[in-house]
């Protein structure tokens, strides 16, 4: 029952998430994509989504700069 709880849990962080970055339209959409994921492949693959969304966070919290939070400025390098 515990991991049940902290699924829910985890569930409900994704789709708040969701509905910060873009209001109404992305935490209904966040919804429906977690009843698809457990509709097709249950609890598997709302863990999966949830993955992926992790992975998507992790790879944006990586490519943004510590201080201002914008993505980091790429240098060019001249060969002269």
């Amino acid at each position: 029952m515990n991991l049940a709880c902290l699924l829910g849990i985890i569930a409900s962080a994704a789709v708040l998430a969701f509905a910060s970055l873009g209001g109404a339209g992305a935490g209904s959409l966040g919804s429906w994509l977690g009843a698809r994921a457990y509709a097709h492949f249950g609890w598997l693959g709302v863990g999966a989504v949830l993955a992926l969304l992790a992975a998507i966070a992790l790879a944006r919290h990586l490519a943004s700069s510590p201080a201002t939070g914008h993505p980091r400025a790429t240098v060019a390098t001249q060969n002269t």
